[in-house]
Order: structure tokens, then sequence, then C-alpha cells
């Protein structure tokens, strides 16, 4: 197993998730109310961050795949 690329890939999908999560930590929350920003403001950059998760996981997914696997039938 190459550790690097594991490595790698848990920085790629773990800082994105990790970022997701404290935008709706209750203390986070907090400072938004504390600051003036909306619920809808901390709502909109958790769906933002959590697309940037789902849509890096099926980049990785497509381009780690070997040619002529079942990933699109083929």
């Amino acid at each position: 197993m190459d550790t690097g690329h594991t490595a790698a890939q848990l920085l790629h999908f773990g800082l994105p998730l990790l970022g997701a999560v404290v935008l709706v930590a209750p203390e986070t929350l907090r400072l938004y109310r504390k600051y003036g920003l909306s619920l809808a403001i901390a709502v909109g950059l958790c769906l933002t961050a959590m697309a940037f998760v789902w849509t890096s996981a099926l980049r990785v997914t497509l381009l780690d795949a070997p040619r002529g696997i079942p990933l699109l039938g083929v």
C-alpha cells in the first residue's frame, strides 16, 4: 500500500469534510449570530463544502479507475 497516496487521499477528503463540520458546529453558529451572519449563509457554506467533497470523490474515483472497469459498464 502506498502510504503517500493514502495520506493524500485523507487530506483531500478529510480537510473539506472537517471544514463542513466546523461550519455547523454550535460555537461557529454562535459566532455567526454574534457577527450578524445568518444561518442561511452557514448552511450555504456547508453545502458548498459538501459539494466539493462529493465532486472531488467522483474525480478521484474516475481518475484512479483502470480502463474498461464497470464504472461506466464497459
